[in-house]
């Protein structure tokens, strides 16, 4: 992986080869700082301020495992592109599109967060999201000596056969549930290049930053883009990093001064 902030030269030029780009983000973890709970994460108004900065020369997405809704709130700018669910369901040019998902999957999903009401009884301190598409388990909260057992009984759980239909994805004390579909933060980032596509005449370049493990599905799904990853991880697809979420706002600053 490269230095995004030491080679900025070459993605400067990759935009002006590409007469300009398509800035996609996450939101926690790349925008805003993690949080302990969900709800407490915020964007910094100097973060909003580069953002307004990015929009007035380029198009501008949110690419968020919130839910739509929720992405959008914490933003708060209209004239932004977004996505909820991991690329489930977004908004673009004020338009709100969902996959279809098939109803066995939606059942799952229901059952799943019927049954984890229940399964959650033993552990509390952990914060369980119903976002309807997914669902969200974080545990940052809970006691340090229930953590393995939890992690160890969530996963038997998943691995009932009633369950076979869901994706889980493992975070950093967190675990999602998503629909097992042919569908990932990539597609969401094709659908938006293609509307992009058609209000110029050259192939827009996207940049793209992010820290999450869904984030990955667009470093390796997407030809042609400006990978970069929030954090550096040798693992990672990416083909840029930025050192932390602290260094986002600088690199954002230097993207959006171009001339």
């Amino acid at each position: 992986m490269k230095d995004a902030e030491k080679y900025f030269s070459q993605i400067k030029k990759r935009i002006a080869e590409s007469q300009g780009c398509v800035l996609i983000l996450d939101f926690d973890g790349t925008l805003s700082k993690i949080a302990i709970t969900p709800k407490d994460a915020f964007l910094k108004k100097s973060t909003k301020n580069i953002l307004l900065k990015c929009l007035a020369k380029y198009p501008v997405a949110i690419a968020s495992g919130r839910t739509l809704k929720d992405v959008k709130q914490k933003v708060g700018i209209k004239k932004i592109n977004y996505a909820g669910n991991h690329g489930l369901d977004w908004q673009i040019a004020g338009k709100k599109h969902r996959v279809k998902v098939p109803q066995k999957i939606k059942k799952a999903i229901d059952r799943a967060a019927n049954e984890l009401s229940k399964f959650l009884i033993s552990y509390p301190g952990i914060i369980f999201e119903n976002k309807k598409l997914t669902l969200a388990l974080h545990y940052r909260l809970l006691e340090k000596i229930k953590t393995r057992k939890f992690e160890k009984d969530f996963e038997k759980f998943i691995l009932q056969p009633t369950y076979e239909n869901l994706d889980l994805i493992k975070n950093i004390k967190a675990f999602e549930l998503r629909p097992k579909i042919n569908w990932t933060k990539a597609d969401f980032v094709k659908v938006l290049l293609k509307y992009v596509k058609k209000k110029q005449t050259k192939y827009p370049l996207a940049i793209y930053i992010g820290d999450d493990v869904t984030d990955e599905d667009v470093f390796l799904g997407v030809k042609n883009i400006v990978s970069i990853r929030v954090g550096k991880n040798k693992k990672s697809s990416a083909k840029y990093f930025i050192k932390s979420q602290k260094e986002v706002n600088k690199f954002l600053s230097r993207l959006c001064s171009i001339n």
